[in-house]
């Protein structure tokens, strides 16, 4: 994955859906209060990121003390995801936190524990579902519907590589680990006011080979799937999400 190294700044903020006014996607890509290895990236996303890259900037310290830190971002539609690596080897506990002048952030800090020698796992075995909230809003319509790939690891970002038959080419694209507030599960589909990906296709059916970042950089294959999977029409008489 291409990604632009730039050094201690950018930005970002909260879990998609949860200011409703303004209906901004953003949070934490790895649950906050997760336990991770010495050395760990943590990732962070956002829509319209442009906006946060100029006015947020970001703060790391470890056991109250500044830690030096490496950021790549990335371009992943209708996300930016920013990849932060804490670039020392000691343990303790680690506050980020989002410094912004006038841009209203949910969720501007997280804490992890840093811990020597966590066992990572050799595998990867994911559960697909279908999700689906309906939620009645006054101002703005949101949707929360499409597939779910729920892991039994923390990971930090996914990566599906899809197509809709076996004439077409394949298609690369780039999930964070957490959105819609659940951690460790990829959601394609509606994701509040936004989407990554179209229902309808899923309802007919892909080809969908799927891998997840560990939080120590690695990548590996989400085993236990079809390698077709079609998404189970709505029951009849479904709540459906509506403004």
């Amino acid at each position: 994955m291409t990604r632009c190294l730039v050094v201690l700044a950018l930005l970002v903020g909260r879990q998609a859906g949860a200011n409703s006014g303004s209906c901004r996607n953003d949070g934490w890509g790895v649950a906050p209060g997760s336990t991770l290895p010495v050395h760990p990236e943590i990732t962070f996303y956002v829509d319209r990121g442009d906006d946060l890259v100029k006015h947020a900037h970001l703060v790391a310290k470890l056991d109250g003390k500044d830690v030096p830190m490496k950021v790549a971002y990335d371009t992943a539609s209708p996300f930016d995801i920013v990849t932060i690596e804490i670039d020392s080897d000691r343990t303790g506990t680690l506050e980020l936190a989002w410094q912004t002048r006038w841009l209203s952030l949910e969720h501007p800090t997280a804490t992890f524990t840093i811990v020597p020698k966590l066992a990572m796992p050799s595998e990867i075995h994911g559960t697909a579902s279908r999700f689906h909230r309906a939620y009645q809003h006054s101002t703005v319509h949101e949707s929360w519907d499409g597939l779910a790939i729920g892991v039994d690891a923390t990971v930090i970002e996914f990566s599906v590589r899809w197509r809709p038959d076996t004439s077409s080419a394949w298609i690369t694209m780039h999930v964070p680990g957490s959105t819609l507030e659940d951690s460790n599960i990829l959601h394609l589909g509606e994701i509040s006011c936004t989407k990554n990906f179209d229902v309808p296709t899923l309802e007919r059916g892909i080809d969908v080979e799927i891998s997840a970042e560990l939080p120590d950089g690695r990548w590996l294959a989400v085993a236990g799937l079809p390698s077709h999977i079609k998404l189970a029409p709505l029951p009849a008489g479904t709540p459906i999400s509506r403004p």
